[in-house]
């Protein structure tokens, strides 16, 4: 079941695979190849420029010819006449041998090019990546060395998130005997985030926004870390928030103001109304400070509520029938609401 191709000497063996004319899956070489370089010498040269199953077959059974084929290549030694069986098992288990090999070789290649990727991309981030173990740190990158104003690396590694931010939280936003929770609180759902006063090693204080992440690498659980400082942001939100609520105080100022000027009209109009006697122009008159108070209900709807841009619909017709009532309550109106 195989395609054979016979050499005679170790110096035609050698040029069978390194001409690369003929395609070969595995070699059966003998020890004794007559004058020239023996089987064993021409089995290390093959192997030197190609990796490829190199199965002995030889009449000799002396240990230390054994030994020595064992040191060149591990895929067996079958003494001559003991059947093709035997020889045929032997080429089998040897391409098998070598097929795993291969494909182990592979993997390993894959593991040391992810690996490669990962520490490029972990070595290369502008934000500071850490791994830690049991509560400590095991690794960190460039940039959460410099983060921290950290020259020493081995000062770093070992440390606890303790040690390397001292309990000085002027904000009260986090205290350092509060760090094992969130490293407890990481471990059992997975991801924590959370915000953390701290300072560096020269006493600056920053504030961290820090993103604990569980993996698991080679069966054991580690948190990956990341965190960037959001001191100017929160800097930033602060102050627009100081902006906002200044701009909505100056905003109820301004309703508040238009509420009295249109109060102080509605006054104004209704004092004039009730010194005139013509009903036509009494009725004209308080027609328009039914308008006006339309007007005054709105602006008081914007002065008591949160919202700016809209105003409840159904709030406001309330309001405003309740004052239009008020205005004509001589008249005995009565309001049926459906709104």
């Amino acid at each position: 079941g195989y395609i054979v191709h016979h050499v005679f000497t170790g110096e035609e063996a050698l040029r069978a695979i390194t001409d690369d004319s003929l395609q070969i899956d595995l070699i059966l070489m003998d020890i004794d190849l007559g004058s020239g370089i023996d089987g064993t010498e021409a089995a290390e040269k093959i192997l030197a420029h190609q990796d490829i199953p190199i199965v002995f077959l030889s009449s000799h059974t002396e240990p230390e010819v054994v030994e020595k084929t064992e040191k060149i290549t591990s895929y067996g030694y079958v003494v001559k006449n003991t059947g093709t069986v035997v020889l045929d098992a032997s080429i089998k288990m040897a391409l098998k041998l070598f097929e795993s090999k291969q494909e182990r070789i592979s993997a390993e290649k894959g593991l040391m090019e992810r690996e490669e990727t990962f520490y490029i991309l972990f070595e290369g981030s502008v934000r500071p990546l850490l791994l830690m173990k049991d509560g400590l740190f095991i690794e960190c990158n460039k940039a959460a060395l410099t983060f921290l104003g950290i020259t020493d690396k081995e000062r770093f590694i070992g440390s606890s998130p303790i040690e390397i931010s001292p309990e000085r939280q002027p904000d009260g936003r986090l205290s350092s005997e509060a760090a094992p929770e969130f490293l407890k609180k990481a471990h059992n759902e997975g991801f924590c985030q959370f915000e953390w006063m701290c300072q560096r090693y020269d006493g600056t204080p920053f504030l961290l926004e820090v993103t604990l992440l569980q993996i698991t690498r080679q069966g054991e659980k580690l948190l990956h870390v990341t965190w960037y400082d959001i001191t100017e942001r929160k800097k930033a939100e602060e102050e627009i928030q100081k902006q906002l609520s200044e701009k909505e105080i100056l905003l109820k100022e301004i309703h508040h103001r238009i509420k009295n000027s249109i109060n102080n009209i509605e006054s104004l109009i209704t004092l004039q109304a009730d010194s005139n006697t013509n009903p036509d122009v009494k009725a004209a008159l308080m027609d328009g400070v039914s308008r006006i108070h339309s007007i005054y209900v709105l602006y008081e709807r914007l002065l008591i509520g949160e919202e700016y841009l809209n105003v409840s619909i159904q709030t406001y017709v309330e309001s405003l029938l309740d004052s239009i009532v008020e205005i004509y309550k001589n008249n005995n109106i009565k309001i049926i609401r459906n709104i």
